[in-house]
C-alpha cells in the first residue's frame, strides 16, 4: 500500500496524540492519517520536547556563499 510522503498538520498531530492516549497503535493511527508507521513515534517524541508539531531545523551543510554574493554571481551571468 502505498503512502503519502508528508507530515502531519498541526490537527492531525493533536489527533495522534489523543489517539495514542486512547491505547491506539502506531501502525494503525499512520494508516488512519496516511503516512509511515515510523512518522507517528517520531512526530509524538518531538511533540513532547517541543510541544509543536514543526519539524526541528536540519543539521545540513552550510552555505557556502552569502545571498550577497549568489546575487552578484547571478547578474555577472546574466551580464
Amino acid at each position: 500500500m502505498p503512502r503519502n510522503l508528508r507530515n502531519l498538520t498541526r490537527d492531525e498531530c493533536v489527533q495522534a496524540v489523543v489517539l495514542v492516549e486512547e491505547g491506539w497503535n502506531y501502525r494503525r493511527i499512520a494508516e488512519r492519517f496516511g503516512v509511515a508507521h515510523t512518522s507517528v513515534p517520531r512526530m509524538l517524541q518531538r511533540f513532547g520536547e517541543t510541544g509543536s508539531h514543526l519539524r526541528r531545523p536540519g543539521a545540513g551543510r552550510n552555505r557556502a556563499t552569502t545571498l550577497v554574493q549568489d546575487r552578484f554571481s547571478r547578474l555577472s551571468v546574466l551580464r
